[in-house]
């Protein structure tokens, strides 16, 4: 196939002046799907803010047409979901005719892309990231509409393949390809390190009921308290560090936490060059961007084995724990303190390279797509 597509991607979760990196992993695939095809996306959201009942925003970013409309907020729950309804079909009126939807996270709003398959003839693939898949908190009526927007779909394209065993498990027995998410190469890349204390780092939204963020400061704690090791933590990212700060002020860890704030994409891959180990110790997660980021940067890493994180995980890239073993995760981090190594560098980023970079994805994607559209 030679055409170039014109793909409208429906995104759950898109950055927006709302949340500047609310699915940032989603806008991530849009612009691979860009680097070989036409991309609009139509994102719709509540703003607190916002003074009109509507307003769209317009912008071309890396190839990829975004359309964001937002609606004003409302706590009756019928006003907004008239509101929602009517957001999306004055986004949908802007964009020109498109060959297929790509829908990312299945949620209400999937009921469009059904209409356009059912009505219009248009056909429409899922990617799915939600963690709530593993769960058991989607049931009733709300899974029976998911199981329908999912039924007419003609493929579903979970990050992880745990991610799509838990789907099919709760009765979504679309065909299945797994296509996880994507790294920048011209961004996260390896480079020799020069550094010799050795430097933790983490970087998230630091939510401590996903990130488990207590968890790994009352680690820290511990081994800073036996006195034996000269070691940093460097902890931040978009979320409030406020709670981090009180923890290291109380306990006097000024000498071995570093907080840092929001990084763009550069600073992220820098921060990445200049440490050690990467540590995520989750409670939840599927295929997180930041440990495939952190492999392109040449980067070891210890986290929890939870979602499908263990599936792209090959041996000796770092450690895997137990999810909330802070234990186990002491365990980790003082054997990398007293030398534990792993494969160096070179190896670590060129597994990433193979498996997560732009174009790799993209030729995932536009497999596809054709498949959808001419087999």
């Amino acid at each position: 196939m030679s055409r170039k597509l014109h793909i409208l991607f429906l995104p759950h979760w898109y950055p927006s002046r709302v949340h500047r990196t609310n699915g940032n992993f989603i806008q991530r695939h849009a612009e691979v799907v860009a680097m070989q095809h036409r991309v609009s996306v139509l994102y719709v959201v509540a703003d607190p803010l916002l003074r009109t009942k509507y307003e769209t925003e317009y912008a071309v970013q890396n190839n990829v047409a975004t359309y964001i409309v937002y609606f004003k907020a409302s706590s009756n729950t019928f006003v907004r979901i008239v509101h929602k309804i009517m957001a999306y079909k004055t986004g949908l009126k802007r964009i020109e005719k498109f060959d297929l939807i790509h829908l990312n996270v299945i949620h209400y709003y999937g009921l469009i892309a059904l209409y356009y398959k059912i009505i219009k003839g248009i056909p429409y693939v899922i990617t799915e990231h939600w963690t709530r898949w593993n769960e058991s908190t989607i049931a009733g009526r709300e899974l029976l509409i998911y199981r329908l927007i999912a039924a007419k779909a003609s493929y579903l394209l979970p990050v992880c393949t745990k991610l799509g065993e838990n789907m099919r498990r709760k009765g979504l027995k679309t065909c299945q390809v797994t296509i996880p998410n994507s790294v920048d190469g011209s961004i996260f890349f390896n480079k020799a390190r020069s550094h010799s204390q050795l430097i933790l780092l983490h970087i998230s939204t630091l939510n401590d009921k996903q990130k488990n963020i207590s968890g790994i400061l009352q680690v820290i704690k511990r081994i800073a308290l036996t006195g034996k090791y000269d070691f940093e933590l460097h902890i931040g990212g978009d979320g409030d560090l406020t709670p981090i700060h009180k923890f290291r002020d109380k306990n006097k860890l000024q000498a071995f936490i570093q907080t840092f704030g929001e990084l763009s994409p550069e600073g992220v891959a820098a921060k990445m060059r200049e440490s050690s180990i990467f540590v995520m110790f989750s409670i939840q997660e599927n295929q997180p961007c930041v440990i495939n980021e952190a492999f392109a940067c040449g980067l070891p890493v210890i986290a929890t084995d939870v979602g499908g994180i263990s599936e792209f995980f090959p041996d000796n890239f770092g450690i895997l724990v137990q999810r909330g073993d802070e234990d186990g995760l002491y365990r980790a981090i003082t054997a990398c303190l007293e030398g534990l190594t792993f494969a160096s560098p070179e190896n670590i980023s060129a597994y990433a390279f193979a498996t997560f970079e732009k174009a790799v994805i993209a030729s995932k994607f536009h497999d596809v797509y054709t498949k959808t559209l001419y087999d």
